[in-house]
């Protein structure tokens, strides 16, 4: 995993202003590529960004020169629907989109982002359409998200505060995942432990079950 804290981001946005992008758009299945890599961002939207001999589509948001380094997305309802592909926000995230702001989205990618740097902000759908419109009329505007705050401003005044779950806010503000935010109540855990364990002694005395035999060629366990 390839997380950095979240809590302050600054810089330009893209608007895509449809609802249901799917997650077979955000990252086509058809592209070539492992978990080995360490750059997904050249998958990001392949099929819209790229003509069929690999030139870029000058219309499309991300090909603009001023849209190319956007570090926010703003989408409509339902973003990242579609099948639970983690490479989907790994390539927003190396593509350098570490904020998504739409009025709902996939559940599965949301809490996939929140495991992979990318703060996924819901906020109601005509506020969504306002900031998108503001993005669209001005590729100078600037987003600031503060996630201590829980709050989105723009440079030309636009403010809104957002809603996040704990755990995921943590997430993000720490760059864990959920392994790395359950390790850090590791001394709560081994309290517990050692509490369960005198109050119920038997249960870390009892003898393990034992292993059956291997099983021979034809599938069958040895006597």
């Amino acid at each position: 995993m390839r997380n950095t804290p979240l809590v302050h981001l600054e810089g330009p946005a893209a608007a895509m202003l449809r609802a249901n992008i799917d997650t077979d758009a955000i990252f086509p299945s058809r592209s070539k590529f492992g978990v080995e890599v360490v750059d997904a961002s050249p998958f990001l939207f392949a099929e819209w960004r790229y003509a069929p001999d690999g030139t870029e589509r000058p219309d499309f948001v991300l090909n603009q020169p001023e849209r190319r380094h956007s570090a926010f997305l703003i989408a409509l309802d339902n973003f990242g629907c579609g099948s639970s592909r983690e490479f989907a926000p790994w390539a927003l995230r190396d593509f350098g989109i570490r904020c998504i702001v739409a009025p709902s989205f996939g559940s599965i990618f949301e809490s996939n982002c929140h495991r992979n740097g990318i703060a996924p902000v819901v906020l109601e759908r005509a506020v969504v359409e306002d900031l998108g419109h503001r993005v669209e009329a001005d590729a100078s505007l600037r987003l600031t998200l503060d996630l201590e705050r829980q709050a989105i401003t723009a440079s030309d005044g636009f403010s809104c505060t957002f809603a996040m779950a704990e755990g995921p806010r943590q997430m993000l503000l720490h760059g864990l995942d959920a392994i790395g935010l359950t390790l850090t109540r590791l001394n709560a855990i081994e309290a517990f432990r050692a509490h369960d364990r005198a109050e119920r002694p038997w249960v870390y005395t009892a003898s393990p079950a034992p292993v059956p035999p291997p099983l021979n060629h034809v599938g069958c366990r040895s006597r």
